[in-house]
């Protein structure tokens, strides 16, 4: 967007009260506000038409990115403290009258201490106690307005991140992360104490037990029922309440853990689901084997239930709280119906191996199991791809033996052949081994993709192979350290199915 771009879109947008009340109603992306404030400086102001255009683009945009205005965004990208920062700069010092300004310089002002504090232990150093003292007199220097509707909106949210400044000095603060798992952990309530990321937390566990009506054993009150064994029928749940000693930013974007079961507008988690996800997983492996601890599955991401959000501080009421559903945790609404579908499903076969394979895969990335959803992928291509080249050979009538190129033989064929076309006087006198160490399948594919007529090129199987491959050889030979991320596991999806398309599909 250059200069004439940006007081075009302005215009469009903001030249009037109806414009901006219907920009308002609809999306506009991101990066055009920011586009057109780069370019703020040759945006004209001398009509007043035109400062009024100005000042309903940098309010929508000072609306756009400050996240502390209910309704809460389910994350928030790091680049808005940016955005919001400059929108709330430049609305004050081109607003006519100091009444919108000053509450967005608040919350651009706060956005800055949890930058600069979030997630560091307590009680802070020094020098990052001088420097709430300088965030401190920041905020005593912004002007409050006169406007009697905006006077006690921009008091409140003074108070408010004043008193987290003195929550973080006194080294009070606290930040509580509440959620509901699916099923029910320990026979008593626990309070357990423990470090996370150089954090002291506190983690509160509280079953409720309850009997699933539909099974025949049942009992009486105040016993209660648990599952020996991993069901999937509940017998309750869980309450979860994380303490963490610090100011910890549970709105800002972090990497998805889970994968969504379709397409979402942003893909990506808040923190605060994040860190209640880790220290719940962290609690429930050290809990294994304490008689008190009942708990049968390993927690996954998918099982967190909506996160609650807010900050303690001692002689305070719990301030910031902010309550948001699991971000890949997609609904669909229907309406049932007692209309019976008579479906005939003949012999009913099973889909093939590999596309079972893949179906696994899917179903453990939607509950954030990155580590199972790489093994069924990586247990699946190497189905798909040796179905496909069986069948191809014998489509193909090649004398092509797959077995004998799962033997290692046709390395030892080559290397008699390259022996020969040097040093053709010895090589039938030397004894060339009849087996040898299995090929891998890399070197499978490139005596097939030689060898039978129409297959594919080998080097773009092998770049798609590759990818689904990648992380394979850390996890299967016991390499607990090895990070697998959802992007790992979606690029060896996006492989998978690259392979699945291309590699011999006739002879699927």
């Amino acid at each position: 967007m250059n200069p004439g771009e940006a007081r075009r879109w302005v215009e469009a947008h903001f030249g009037s009260v109806r414009r901006f009340e219907t920009t308002e109603r609809n999306h506009i992306p991101d990066v055009e506000f920011a586009a057109a404030l780069v370019h703020l400086e040759h945006l004209p102001s001398r009509r007043g038409k035109d400062q009024t255009a100005l000042e309903l683009f940098l309010y929508a945009g000072c609306k756009k990115f400050d996240r502390w205005f209910a309704p809460s965004p389910p994350s928030v990208p790091a680049t808005y403290r940016g955005l919001l920062r400059g929108f709330a700069d430049a609305l004050s010092a081109r607003e006519r009258f100091a009444q919108n300004a000053p509450v967005f310089q608040v919350h651009a002002l706060r956005d800055d201490v949890y930058a600069a504090v979030s997630a560091k232990a307590l009680p802070l150093d020094s020098a990052m106690l001088t420097i709430l003292d300088e965030f401190q007199a920041s905020l005593d220097a912004i002007s409050v307005p006169a406007h009697p509707a905006k006077q006690p909106e921009m008091l409140a949210a003074k108070a408010e991140v004043a008193t987290i400044i003195e929550g973080l000095k006194a080294g009070s603060l606290k930040t509580i992360l509440r959620t509901t798992l699916p099923y029910p952990l320990s026979r008593q309530p626990l309070s357990l104490r423990l470090q996370w990321e150089g954090l002291l937390v506190t983690a509160r566990m509280t079953a409720q037990f309850v009997m699933p009506p539909n099974l025949l054993t049942q009992t009486g009150a105040a016993n209660v029922l648990r599952p020996l064994n991993s069901t999937r029928w509940q017998f309750g749940t869980t309450r979860v309440e994380v303490e963490i000693e610090s100011l910890l930013d549970p709105s800002i974007q972090v990497p998805p853990l889970q994968i969504p079961a379709i397409e979402v507008p942003i893909d990506a988690w808040p923190n605060g689901l994040r860190a209640a996800y880790e220290v719940i997983y962290l609690c429930c492996w050290s809990l294994r084997g304490h008689p008190q601890y009942t708990g049968i599955w390993v927690p996954a991401p998918g099982d967190l239930g909506d996160i609650e959000s807010v900050i303690h501080i001692p002689g305070c009421p719990e301030m910031a709280f902010i309550r948001r559903g699991h971000a890949s945790l997609p609904f669909e609404i229907f309406t049932p119906t007692d209309e019976v579908l008579n479906i005939d499903l003949g012999e009913a076969p099973l889909s093939q191996w590999f596309r079972r394979c893949r179906v696994l895969a899917e179903q453990y990335a939607m509950h954030g199991e990155a580590r199972e959803a790489i093994f069924w992928l990586n247990v699946g291509v190497e189905s798909l791809l040796r179905s496909r080249m069986e069948a191809a050979v014998a489509l193909a009538g090649v004398g092509l033996d797959l077995d004998v190129v799962d033997g290692g033989k046709t390395y030892w064929d080559e290397a008699k052949q390259l022996v020969a076309a040097q040093f053709p006087e010895i090589a039938e006198e030397i004894v060339w081994p009849s087996g040898g160490k299995k090929p891998s399948l890399f070197q499978q594919l490139n005596v097939f993709c030689a060898k039978v007529p129409g297959a594919p090129s080998v080097a773009a199987v092998k770049k798609e192979y590759g990818k689904v491959s990648r992380r394979r050889n850390d996890l299967f030979h016991g390499n607990p350290d090895a990070p697998i991320s959802m992007d790992d596991v979606r690029k060896a999806m996006t492989s998978f199915e690259w392979l699945e398309r291309n590699f011999c599909p006739s002879e699927a």
